[in-house]
């Protein structure tokens, strides 16, 4: 039988579950992103700057993206460095991935081609608080 991994993300969590043939997933690891958690100006110890122009006043002065979005990224590229990990060590055959959209793309972006190769099934849906139960019936039969 292959060993199957089904991972439950959002932008501040990663729940990793093995998928048993009894149809029970058993959880083995969580990664956490507490910064996501919290509102951008606590994250940022500064206001960001300001310009003054003649004909129209103050402008702030900052990054588009904002820093909870590059923090999104680092954790979607952690997450996919642990997924790596076990497929080089050979810790499952199959890989489920359920997220809401955006975190599962920014995941998959950072997937390298064998570790693409082995998703057998997708969720774009933020899943992380269910019981393995419920997430259990999110899985295909033939898994």
């Amino acid at each position: 039988m292959d060993v199957a991994w089904v991972i439950v993300a959002d932008n501040a969590r990663a729940r990793f579950f093995n998928w048993q043939t009894n149809r029970q997933l058993v959880e083995f690891e969580t990664m956490v992103c507490p910064d996501q958690r919290l509102h951008e100006s606590e994250l940022v110890s500064d206001r960001q700057g300001r310009i003054g122009t003649s004909a129209s006043g103050h402008h702030g002065v900052g990054h588009a993206d904002g820093f909870k979005e590059q923090e999104r990224e680092l954790f979607a590229a952690h997450i996919a460095a642990r997924i790596g990990q076990g497929r080089t060590s050979n810790q499952f055959k199959k890989l489920v991935l359920m997220a809401p959209p955006q975190c599962l793309g920014r995941i998959r972006a950072r997937l390298d081609d064998p570790c693409e190769k082995m998703i057998v099934h997708t969720i774009n849906k933020e899943l992380t608080r269910l019981s393995p139960e419920g997430l259990a019936e999110y899985l295909p039969a033939h898994l």
